[in-house]
């Protein structure tokens, strides 16, 4: 819980800005120091810490330039004085796909083979930019700054109409990164050959995903970190099977979570699924992107919206 030094900080803003705390000249710290008060010493709860975090990342860029020896004390508290991203988008960049190869069973009159089965149509990757701006005006500022996503099941991805080739996971986290003075970042959206993560006979049906961007200044490879929800970066993604123009079909959607992202977004597309595997695969194996060629949508489905 940081203990924050008021009249320290305070006595070091006033002697940068002699005009601090007037009536009519308004500066970038008036909402920290009306947050603050009056007190020489605050001890901030869990809700006052993120407000202030928060007003911390607002102040304009060449405002934490000048005012840098107080915000130090801030800083001297556990407050991290910079940026975080802000005002996120997402934009579909791509589609590529990966051939994917299996061991099947092949069942003989006495006795049960295995066999490896290659698809040329292997897993199927929808790739989006996340792109984002900086809360203190300079992108230069998330240089160091990690984004990641969040991403939450409300049903095990290998709940009907999936199978076990989806895996098990209902909670994950993927792409930390850094470097992010670019102001944005790529997102794969995938799922594996469809022939194998489809249940056969198959049946309509869909699962859920609740997804967060997050961003973290603390964050070491190995040792973790404190990572924060990117406010209005929330999206729901769902996976599932239908019937469509007359055939099974995968689809996908992605779209804005209300009400914590009220910017409208909706992209989907649906891919048709074809006859069933030859072979049924070997249980338990485990079916890994290697790498993928990009190629065009249109060869394998169809984008059904995107706004």
């Amino acid at each position: 819980m940081p203990i924050v030094d008021v009249k320290r900080f305070r006595s070091a803003a006033q002697s940068l800005n002699k005009r601090l705390g007037g009536t009519f000249a308004k500066s970038s710290l008036d909402p920290i120091l009306d947050e603050l008060g009056t007190a020489e010493k605050v001890s901030c709860d869990e809700l006052k810490t993120n407000r202030l975090r928060e007003m911390i990342f607002d102040i304009p860029y060449d405002k934490q330039i000048k005012y840098t020896a107080a915000l130090a004390v801030l800083e001297q508290a556990g407050f991290v004085i910079g940026a975080r991203p802000t005002s996120p988008s997402v934009q579909f960049s791509d589609f590529g796909m990966c051939p994917t190869e299996y061991m099947g069973l092949r069942k003989l009159r006495d006795r049960t083979m295995r066999e490896k089965v290659k698809l040329d149509t292997g897993s199927l990757h929808l790739v989006f930019w996340f792109k984002f701006k900086s809360s203190n005006g300079n992108i230069e500022s998330l240089k160091n700054v990690w984004v990641r996503e969040e991403v939450r099941f409300l049903q095990a991805p290998s709940s009907p109409p999936f199978t076990d080739a989806m895996g098990n996971t209902m909670h994950f986290t993927m792409g930390e990164g850094k470097d992010n003075h670019f102001g944005m970042c790529k997102d794969d959206h995938s799922i594996k050959a469809l022939k194998l993560a489809c249940r056969w006979p198959l049946q309509a049906g869909q699962v859920v995903a609740q997804q967060w961007y997050q961003y973290s200044h603390d964050f070491k490879p190995g040792q973790g970190g404190i990572w924060h929800n990117i406010p209005g970066a929330a999206f729901l993604l769902t996976k599932g099977v239908r019937k469509s123009r007359g055939e099974w079909v995968y689809f996908f959607h992605k779209k804005n979570w209300a009400p914590h992202n009220q910017k409208s977004y909706h992209f989907e597309a649906e891919f048709p699924i074809g006859d069933a595997p030859e072979l049924a695969p070997l249980p338990g194996q485990n079916f890994m992107k290697t790498s993928f060629k990009k190629d065009e949508l249109t060869k394998y489905g169809r984008r059904i919206r995107l706004s």
